[in-house]
């Protein structure tokens, strides 16, 4: 449960969004990862996103969104922070 004297720190506010979307990381050398893996979005603002996912991501590494109306725009996004917050579950957030 939040503390009642939380102060948010972020520039841009955040909506909440829930979406069950599919993705596909990129490899080495912007060659992608041919695996399609599963994610929830928990919320969205106009520079991140931040997801659920199911296996280990790293900072900095980026993945593609496939079949959200708003997220799958073609473009790659980033990785910059991961938290695991339960057996095979991780937050993470990303920049769009």
């Amino acid at each position: 449960m939040p503390e009642k004297n939380t102060i948010n720190m972020r520039k841009h506010s955040r909506a909440m969004y829930f979406s069950v979307i599919n993705y596909m990381l990129s490899g080495n050398n912007g060659n992608r990862d041919n695996n399609v893996y599963k994610g929830i979005v928990l919320n969205i603002s106009d520079v991140g996103t931040s997801f659920c996912v199911f296996r280990p991501l790293k900072v900095g590494q980026r993945l593609k969104v496939m079949n959200d109306p708003i997220l799958d725009n073609g473009k790659y996004k980033t990785v910059r922070w991961v938290k695991k917050v339960g057996e095979n579950m991780y937050n993470v957030g990303l920049t769009m």
